[in-house]
């Protein structure tokens, strides 16, 4: 991690902006082996918490940063590992908001519910009519959706958030689904 943070550095100079925005998902809580936890939770939990360590030296020479997390409505109900791996990412949210927005780094996050992506096409492509139909605005959600919160999150517009968590998924949460 040290390393691809030094060639950024190289190439384009201190950190201001992380967007910790990896995920991948697998096995349920009783039936996911050591494999499983062991490759979700340090993609979607460690890597985030060991980016956000290596970015806020940066930031924290400036005076000024963020650090947006990509979390999921996974994380705010039970489920397997991943869900558990998302609680996680919230959790470390609020706790780096804690430890850094007092030195001019605000630390927030996006709770994506079902996007098209690479990791949910094939699910969605199985029926996509019925994919957007379970979602009260009636789509699935773009890329672009979460990607817009993200670079207001970065902007000076955001500059009195830290800690919260913003729930970008059509209402479903909301609905119970």
């Amino acid at each position: 991690m040290r390393q691809l943070f030094e060639q950024a550095r190289a190439e384009l100079g201190p950190i201001d902006i992380l967007v910790n925005n990896a995920g991948v998902g697998a096995g349920q809580l009783m039936e996911g082996t050591l494999e499983d936890w062991d490759t979700v939770v340090n993609t979607n939990l460690r890597g985030a918490w060991l980016c956000a360590q290596e970015a806020a030296r940066d930031m924290q020479a400036k005076g000024w940063g963020r650090i947006i997390n990509i979390s999921s409505v996974s994380g705010k109900k039970p489920g397997g590992i991943y869900n558990v791996s998302k609680a996680g990412l919230d959790m470390l949210t609020r706790g780096l908001a804690k430890e850094l927005t007092s030195k001019g780094i605000n630390v927030n996050g996006i709770s994506p519910g079902l996007v098209y992506t690479p990791m949910t096409a094939e699910r969605i492509d199985q029926d996509p009519e019925k994919s957007a139909q379970r979602q009260p605005v009636g789509r699935v959600g773009d890329p672009m959706d979460i990607a817009n919160m993200a670079r207001f999150l970065a902007s000076e517009q955001a500059s009195y958030m830290s800690g919260s968590d913003i729930v970008i998924d059509g209402g479903s949460l909301a609905q119970g689904s």
